[in-house]
């Protein structure tokens, strides 16, 4: 079974300044502070800065599991949780996938197994149902909650 981790980002004063969960804790780490995207600026507010440090603080075998948890120490620190932050909520919300080819629909019991279908990420799929972002589709589907 796969683990996931709850972490927090820690800078050189001990102050928390982001708590998430991740199945590669050391990947995650690089992502929010050494990734690039096309223009070199950088993946996020933590790029770039040497003072953040990771501390993994709890394992847990759904991932389920660990969401609940993170939000619960945002809540804690003070943070907006990411259950608050996404109008959707958990992505354990119906969704309906579209094909943009055909006109199908397809409904699924979450939005996890719903990109396992298509073949992309859950974070697609929420770019797609988010109304602030501009993506229209993913993997030739569009998304609507059921």
């Amino acid at each position: 079974m796969k683990k996931c981790y709850v972490y927090e980002l820690v800078n050189l004063m001990g102050t928390v300044e982001y708590v998430g969960e991740t199945y590669t804790p050391e990947k995650r780490l690089l992502k929010h502070t050494k990734d690039r995207c096309i223009k070199n600026t950088g993946n996020g507010k933590f790029f770039g800065r040497s003072d953040i440090f990771m501390n993994v603080v709890k394992e847990f075998n759904s991932k389920e599991e660990a969401f609940d948890y993170q939000c619960k120490l945002q809540r804690e620190y003070g943070f907006k949780p990411d259950d608050e932050k996404h109008q959707f909520g958990k992505s354990s919300l119906s969704v309906v996938a579209i094909s943009l080819e055909t006109g199908n629909e397809i409904i699924f019991e979450s939005i996890t197994k719903c990109a396992k279908y298509i073949g992309c990420a859950s974070n697609n799929v929420w770019k797609v149902l988010n109304p602030n972002l501009n993506n229209k589709s993913a993997k030739g589907y569009t998304f609507k909650l059921k």
